[in-house]
């Protein structure tokens, strides 16, 4: 998240890769499974992307930037990302 703040206050792109911002997605989904108490899906694009399925629940399809952004407070969102996750 700093580094998504980092970029936007300075107006740089952020530089994604696979390599580095995927490690550190799965950690947040894991982190959001208890605090949303119910089954759900998530499907996140980009290079920080992927899968993540419980069974049944809701399902969101959704740029995981913009995910990191919904669950951090800054960006809004309704449903799975209004839980919030403090990284």
């Amino acid at each position: 998240m700093h580094r998504l703040d980092t970029a936007d206050a300075t107006g740089r792109p952020m530089v994604l890769t696979t390599e580095h911002d995927w490690v550190l997605v799965p950690d947040v989904v894991v982190e959001l499974a208890p605090r949303h108490g119910a089954p759900f899906t998530v499907h996140l694009t980009g290079p920080a992307g992927g899968t993540w399925s419980g069974t049944g629940g809701e399902e969101l399809t959704v740029d995981a930037v913009l995910f990191a952004r919904m669950l951090s407070g800054r960006a809004s969102g309704s449903g799975l990302p209004a839980v919030g996750v403090t990284f």
